[in-house]
């Protein structure tokens, strides 16, 4: 009879033999053989608790599936629905809800509303929003009662009392309630700007947030306007390099890309880069690549159309 032991030593030479397969799979770069090697191996880390290591072979898996199929498929989708799924049992609500949102509409299309996979899709989402619901009611009445003692104490004009405002419009914003989330981070801006002065970091951070929230909204133009007026003040003083900087930029991309400004988007990107490492280097520099053959799309579109012109 095997021995507790022995039953775990098999277990490690298990996940050790799915790992290979799974790095061949990758060398390779057959997308199938990746979903395939890497769902069982990530399916293997997850009943051994190892939902970091799984999460790390899903993102794997759903990079290769993007490059090879694109998004609006069925096996991409899925990975999507795995991915939610560790994260709600890490309790990433947020980061689960974002993915669930991705998949439903997807196998929605190419499955039917009616769908079974579609039906536990959407009472997964319905489930953990619900969840969420709940949390962000508490979230929501222990900052309003932490504003209402700040208020009485140190008064509205007071750093303490901002972060308590940016806490609450953050809350809000998960929620999907934009114009509260405005009015939140307006009320802190405000505060920020008068005591710690306009070119302070923290104001730069509110402005964002800002940003973030017209982003949410499609209010593309609104939010590059927010997004331009950190970044100047990032810039200005903490430098090029400096993490809050990049990611400005890495924003600003993001809005230049949605209102078809490709070679901006590029510009931008390419200082956002600056100082990642890893999946998020990697990441950047895909979106990059994305943005380059949008950019080659519409000056060929804007070459045709010329061409035509001419010839009439």
């Amino acid at each position: 009879m095997a021995t507790a032991m022995d039953r775990r030593s098999t277990e490690k030479m298990d996940v050790k033999s799915l790992q290979r397969s799974f790095d061949a799979a990758k060398i390779s770069g057959n997308a199938a053989s990746i979903l395939k090697t890497g769902s069982k191996y990530a399916r293997k880390l997850k009943r051994q608790k190892a939902l970091d290591g799984a999460l790390d072979a899903l993102t794997d898996v759903l990079a290769a599936l993007m490059r090879e199929y694109g998004e609006v498929h069925e096996d991409t989708a899925g990975v999507m629905v795995s991915i939610a799924d560790i994260f709600e049992q890490t309790g990433q609500f947020s980061r689960a809800v974002s993915y669930y949102n991705k998949a439903l509409p997807i196998q929605e299309q190419l499955l039917g509303k009616d769908h079974k996979t579609c039906s536990k899709t959407a009472l997964k989402l319905a489930s953990i929003q619900s969840h969420q619901q709940e949390y962000y009611e508490k979230a929501l009445d222990m900052y309003n009662q932490a504003l209402a003692i700040k208020l009485q104490h140190v008064g509205e004009s007071h750093p303490s009392t901002a972060i308590t405002l940016v806490n609450i419009g953050s809350v809000y914003k998960q929620q999907g309630d934009y114009q509260q989330a405005i009015d939140a981070y307006t009320r802190a801006l405000a505060i920020r700007s008068h005591v710690l002065g306009v070119s302070h970091p923290e104001t730069a951070a509110c402005i964002n947030y800002m940003g973030d929230v017209h982003r949410l909204e499609n209010d593309y133009h609104k939010a590059l306007e927010y997004y331009l007026w950190a970044l100047s003040i990032r810039e200005r003083v903490l430098g090029e390099t400096h993490r809050a900087t990049t990611d400005n930029h890495y924003n600003v991309a993001l809005i230049f890309r949605h209102i078809g400004k490709y070679e901006s988007s590029i510009e931008h990107l390419d200082k956002a880069c600056i100082g990642l490492e890893g999946e998020e280097l990697a990441d950047c520099q895909t979106l990059r690549e994305k943005v380059q053959v949008m950019l080659s799309d519409q000056r060929a579109r804007a070459f045709d159309a010329s061409e035509a012109e001419t010839s009439i």
